[in-house]
């Protein structure tokens, strides 16, 4: 289960563009409830003092591994002191995993929290359902591009940055971010279904997530791409969002609400503190 690490982030990709669209989203005009500065703000409160604290802890691994067991490299060491603390790690694809391994998923997310309110402008001109079918075909073509590119031999790239490139380049998991919004607009558009009917979807939907994730060293590799996966993941976030029952009362438990609540921190300096 632990070797679904890398697969199970793009989970939180499509939750945070729901989230972001369901909290952030005027109704249907595609405007903000609050400036887009303040909506920047806010998310640099939620996610920087953690993300800086996980650097403080993890920076003397790094210098370590640098200068004392020269594990990195002096150049690409300075090169990470000047990117990752402004989150643009992931667009230089050397440097991708440099100083917190987890934290390039929060450079991806800055460059979705950077478009959000473009990008909510431009979904609210787009039938909500027309906007959900456009996603999920970018999800599908983005998965072949990424493909074509780990195999391709005219990138000229060592095999590491290649590999770096297809895995974390942020622009990649844009389809994700805009999957999360067409869910959270279908479903304020009044769009939504019973709550029966989404209580199974996100019962049956986690349940293969987890298979799949079981049997991973079982099943078709394409089985484990995004192409299969961000989908399942929206049916997830699109039946949780409504689910009632014994289901919503579980997922509702005070114990369960603290762990998601805590999931961010926990995630962010899960590696530093294994150092």
């Amino acid at each position: 289960m632990f070797a679904n690490g890398y697969n199970a982030v793009s989970f939180f990709f499509v939750l945070s563009g729901f989230v972001l669209a369901y909290v952030y989203a005027a109704d249907g005009n595609g405007d903000l409830v609050v400036e887009s500065r303040a909506f920047w703000k806010n998310r640099f409160a939620r996610i920087y003092p953690a993300y800086a604290l996980a650097l403080l802890v993890s920076l003397p691994a790094h210098a370590y591994s640098a200068f004392v067991a020269h594990i990195t490299p002096v150049t690409p060491f300075i090169g990470s002191l000047l990117l990752v603390p402004f989150l643009l790690q992931a667009w230089l694809p050397p440097l991708a995993l440099a100083w917190n391994t987890p934290a390039w998923s929060l450079s991806v997310e800055a460059f979705f929290y950077a478009g959000f309110p473009s990008l909510l402008r431009r979904s609210a001109r787009v039938k909500p359902m027309k906007w959900l079918a456009l996603s999920l075909g970018a999800v599908v073509g983005m998965t072949v591009l990424r493909e074509w590119l780990g195999a391709a031999p005219c990138l000229g790239l060592a095999d590491g940055n290649r590999q770096n490139l297809v895995l974390y380049f942020p622009p990649f998991f844009l389809p994700h971010f805009a999957l999360g919004v067409a869910l959270s607009r279908w479903l304020t558009t009044g769009k939504g279904s019973s709550s029966l009917w989404a209580t199974g979807l996100f019962v049956s939907a986690g349940a293969v997530v987890l298979l799949l994730f079981a049997g991973r060293s079982r099943v078709p590799g394409w089985l484990l791409t995004d192409a299969m996966l961000v989908p399942l993941y929206g049916a997830i976030v699109w039946g949780g969002a409504q689910a009632a029952g014994s289901v919503a009362r579980l997922f509702s438990a005070r114990a369960l609400v603290q762990l998601g609540e805590a999931s961010y921190a926990l995630y962010i300096l899960h590696m530093p503190l294994a150092f």
